[in-house]
């Protein structure tokens, strides 16, 4: 992945890469900061107890960010498929039925793969809560950076669900995803507010 240039596409004219592609590359900070702290504590006097832990959380966390890098593409192919069914013609009604059928299509497909990127970034931040507690005391606020991101981008990222949910026509299929959507949020929100606590009885402590 070549991070400059996507920088440099994001900050460009064109609308992809955008929010989703953007909230996936904060989701790799964060799962980097992620595997910093686990690192850290690995081989360290009094952590011995936890560096199985530490070593699954540095190999999870790798895998995350190279997942992240895929979706980065993805999101941005999403979007792209998403306005060329815009563009379809509609003259006649066949090409009219066809457009629906593209247009419901690569809209799904815009809903859902922002949806991996939270699933990604939920992930993260359930390893970062771990190492708020378990993690090198020294390290803390780092894990703590690693939450704050890994939550601004699992939010950033669902954003793009919930704008193209507001154009889907299917309804069933808008009500379950709205509802996926409160049920994930509160989980997520959960975790950081715990981890959080972690990492401020740590500083308090010091």
């Amino acid at each position: 992945m070549d991070y400059n240039k996507f920088m440099l596409d994001l900050a460009s004219e064109s609308p992809a890469p955008g929010g989703g592609s953007a909230s996936a590359m904060a989701g790799i900070v964060s799962a980097s900061l992620v595997s910093m702290v686990a690192n850290l504590t690995l081989g360290k006097k009094g952590y011995e107890s936890v560096e199985g832990t530490m070593k699954d959380i540095v190999n999870e966390s790798n895998t995350i960010i190279q997942r992240l890098e895929e979706l980065m593409k993805e999101d941005t192919d999403a979007f792209l498929s998403m306005m060329n069914a815009m563009k379809l013609p509609k003259g006649t009604q066949e090409e009219k039925d066809f457009r629906k059928k593209e247009m419901e299509r690569t809209m799904k497909l815009a809903i859902g793969t922002p949806w991996k990127i939270a699933v990604s970034c939920h992930r993260i931040l359930r390893l970062g809560s771990i190492l708020a507690r378990i993690g090198n005391k020294n390290a803390v606020t780092d894990a703590g950076a690693s939450m704050n991101l890994a939550y601004a981008a699992l939010e950033s990222s669902l954003l793009n669900v919930r704008i193209n949910l507001s154009y889907m026509k299917n309804e069933e299929y808008t009500r379950e995803e709205r509802m996926k959507l409160r049920f994930f949020m509160e989980d997520a929100g959960s975790i950081y507010r715990q981890g959080k606590e972690s990492v401020q009885k740590v500083m308090g402590a010091e």
